[in-house]
């Protein structure tokens, strides 16, 4: 993932007239079914057009059109190309459950419309629809995206109420993947009461299939997904559930210092491939961000820690733990 290298990841012309805005060629995008991934050294990018307007009152809506995908290494396109930065190529990153076999898939192009609306004071209603053309040269693919969001204010403190819902749609082409899975799940959270922020999710996928959560790695984000993953939390058969504690430092005068902790469980009845059969897995994870202030501003740091525990099942009923951890330290500085 080192992604050696450089991409101009980034050049377009951009034109704005009264509330509208339109940007064309290269560019980071970030919806919730077409989105990049910036969790690596390298944040994908694609290339196309992307149209946005708030003409209407309390209301954005958006267009897409992509046809390019740049990938956090060239292994996205070319499993023997080792170690390069992305290249702009037509095969993308499809946020598939547990990494199903069109994960890496050619796409010709996809489109996309979204409307985001906040008429009702504390409520954010989010949908978003986008086709996938020609994936994998077998059909096209279409998403759905439904959520809301409600923040009640009250004495000291804010309750938050979160419902999402996800689903995806093949050609018959494609009937035999099984991936017209979908995802429903809720979240309560308690924010800034006295710097902290306590949230409980829960969520459950389909029966049968897996679920196309996305175009690009960055679409995969859900209410139970762990830091380092969310591709369990969709996978056929999965009821997850997530629980989080935060805590922002510049209550107690230490500013630009935050930190969390987390725990994840979902439960699988079911998972591609043959080694595996079904699994339970349960993820515990941190994370503790510097933002520096003063002459430093823009400079960051950052490490995260995960560790997973994999309840394994084959067909036999045989039972295999397998547990793994992994850290990541970032140093960030934008001026």
């Amino acid at each position: 993932m080192y992604g050696s290298g450089a991409m101009l990841s980034e050049a377009y012309i951009g034109y704005a007239i009264g509330k509208t805005d339109l940007k064309i060629g290269r560019q980071f995008i970030s919806t919730p079914l077409v989105s990049g991934s910036g969790s690596r050294i390298v944040k994908e990018a694609f290339q196309g057009a992307v149209l946005t307007n708030t003409d209407l009152p309390s209301t954005t809506l958006i267009a897409a059109y992509v046809n390019k995908f740049q990938g956090r290494t060239s292994t996205l396109a070319d499993a023997s190309d080792v170690g390069d930065i992305g290249d702009f190529t037509k095969t993308y990153a499809l946020s598939v459950g547990k990494g199903g076999s069109v994960s890496k898939a050619f796409i010709d192009d996809a489109y996309s419309a979204g409307v985001i609306n906040k008429s009702i004071t504390g409520l954010t209603l989010t949908a978003q629809y986008a086709l996938a053309n020609d994936v994998a040269h077998l059909g096209d693919v279409s998403l759905y995206h439904a959520e809301a969001n409600y923040v009640l204010p009250l004495n000291g403190f804010k309750l938050g109420f979160d419902a999402m819902y996800r689903t995806s749609r093949t050609d018959s082409a494609l009937d035999n993947l099984n991936l017209e899975g979908s995802y429903f799940g809720g979240r309560v959270s308690i924010i800034d009461l006295a710097g902290f922020g306590i949230s409980v999710a829960a969520a459950t996928s389909d029966k049968s299939d897996d679920l196309i959560a996305g175009v690009g790695n960055g679409a995969d984000s859900t209410y139970t997904g762990s830091i380092l993953t969310s591709a369990h939390t969709y996978a056929r058969d999965t009821d997850s559930y997530m629980g989080k504690i935060s805590y922002d430092f510049s209550k107690i005068g230490v500013t630009g210092l935050s930190a969390f902790v987390l725990y994840a469980d979902n439960d699988q009845g079911y998972t591609q491939g043959i080694a595996q059969t079904s699994g339970d897995w349960k993820n515990t994870a941190c994370d503790v961000t510097y933002a520096f202030e003063g002459a430093l501003k823009g400079f960051s740091l950052s490490l995260q820690y995960e560790k997973e525990d994999n309840d394994k099942r084959n067909a036999a009923g045989v039972n295999t733990n397998v547990t793994s951890e992994e850290y990541r330290f970032r140093a960030n500085y934008k001026f």
